[in-house]
């Protein structure tokens, strides 16, 4: 590691910045963490690293417009290890941020997102990010580039929402209870009457206080996917929830992963039944599999 004057930097005409942290880089068997500086840190997987090579970490100032709406800008880097840009295994990539910016009670992994920019697309895709209360936001990529993280403005706070284990539905409570066929008793009458329930969500007895039905059927349904692809040894997203807006929040009118953010849209009118439900999930978040699995967002 090795000291340097902050300077500005731009590259083939994009991206434009100033260079604000560097430090060398060394082929190594075992994981290695490097600072850059103002507390950002890039660990590097061991093996990953093909030969020796600065680390570099831009600060971007012509930032392209954001993927997703109502977010404010944290921290735009363009990092880079040498001419090595695609990696086997995934970086993790640590910036701090001040946690005051988190809304009293709210969790902090529902408040920032990040995303990579693809300049042979000149478009964001989502990247998983895992937020620390503390104060450090770690995104994990295999591919080096511009990468972004944004704070979730209000909008995003406006929804309903659980949590699973690799998921976050965001929902509309009253909708849902407003829609006939939604509804818990019907809803209920509807599993009963699908024999072929691999969930066998009739025979719950206890429910989330709170929570329609409808939602708790739709995101089992979802861990039951993400369990069945993982005994396929799948390629799964890991690091942080999948982000799965039902019936809120879509530009379109049918099930569909969004390219650039990695959000999963579930309109209710697709999820008129609980098998309808259940090949939705599964086909969508299939998306998210092969998304992962090519390292790109491009399905």
């Amino acid at each position: 590691r090795y000291g340097f004057t902050p300077q500005t930097v731009k590259q083939d005409g994009a991206p434009v910045g100033q260079l604000i942290g560097k430090a060398a880089a060394q082929p190594a068997t075992a994981d290695q963490t490097l600072s850059a500086n103002a507390g950002i840190k890039v660990t590097i997987p061991g093996g990953a690293l093909e030969k020796a090579c600065d680390l570099k970490v831009v600060e971007v100032s012509n930032v392209p417009e954001a993927p997703w709406p109502d977010v404010t800008p944290l921290k735009v880097l363009d990092i880079s290890l040498g001419s090595q840009h695609l990696f086997d295994k995934p970086l993790q990539i640590e910036v701090p941020f001040d946690p005051a910016i988190i809304p009293k009670g709210k969790d902090p992994q529902d408040c920032l997102a990040a995303a990579i920019w693809r300049p042979e697309a000149s478009r964001w895709t989502a990247v998983p990010v895992k937020v620390d209360a503390s104060g450090k936001a770690t995104v994990f990529t295999q591919h080096l580039s511009v990468i972004g993280w944004w704070v979730r403005g209000v909008n995003w706070m406006r929804y309903d929402s659980i949590k699973t284990e690799h998921f976050v539905l965001w929902y509309d409570r009253a909708d849902i209870q407003n829609t006939l066929a939604l509804a818990d008793a019907a809803w209920d009458n509807a599993c009963r009457q699908d024999t072929q329930d691999p969930l066998e969500f009739a025979r719950q007895t206890t429910h989330s206080e709170g929570v329609p039905h409808f939602i708790e059927y739709v995101a089992q349904s979802l861990e039951y996917a993400y369990a069945k692809y993982a005994a396929a040894k799948l390629p799964l997203p890991r690091w942080t929830r999948t982000d799965v807006f039902v019936g809120v929040g879509a530009m379109r009118a049918d099930p569909h992963r969004t390219v650039i953010s990695g959000v999963i849209n579930l309109p209710l009118l697709y999820l008129s039944s609980p098998r309808e439900a259940r090949y939705i999930t599964a086909h969508e978040f299939f998306h998210e599999v092969e998304a992962n699995f090519l390292g790109l967002g491009i399905m």
